[in-house]
């Protein structure tokens, strides 16, 4: 992000800051209006398929925004952006956002390690060298010491 976008976007965090308590919702529609996005409107597509196009990318857009938005507020103003799925988002008092942070690490990590282990272990071993096979005998060993912490 280039200065003067770093520089509107901390503008928009602090405007956040000052006009919402801490837990009061913040609801999609003012996003979308302080980032400037529009929803599409059907009526200006010839067809469903240009118009779902132009959907998904004003949501990608928007997903960048708050993403860049969530990013400015946690690094330069220490608060947690929170999603409220379906209803928009809420700056999180800090010892709620000590004790969610910590949980969503520990999801993130048990996630992380179900996905290798489904890597690891859900291999063709008729197809792997034994070579290749000797040198992940250890590095099987140690994952399974990490999934037994987690």
């Amino acid at each position: 992000m280039k200065k003067h976008e770093k520089d509107a976007v901390n503008a928009m965090a602090v405007t956040i800051i000052e006009s919402f308590a801490e837990n009061e919702p913040i609801p999609h529609s003012y996003f979308y209006k302080m980032f400037g996005i529009e929803l599409p409107n059907m009526r200006d597509y010839e067809n469903n398929e240009d118009y779902a196009k132009a959907f998904q990318e004003m949501q990608f857009k928007y997903l960048n925004c708050i993403e860049n938005l969530r990013d400015t507020l946690i690094q330069n103003h220490k608060v947690h952006l929170k999603n409220d799925i379906g209803a928009g988002y809420h700056l999180m008092e800090p010892n709620d956002q000590i004790q969610y942070g910590i949980e969503h690490t520990k999801a993130e990590v048990k996630k992380s390690i179900r996905q290798g282990t489904k890597l690891v272990t859900n291999v063709d071993n008729h197809r792997v060298k034994s070579d290749v096979r000797r040198k992940a005998s250890d590095q099987i060993a140690r994952w399974s010491m990490i999934r037994g912490i987690a």
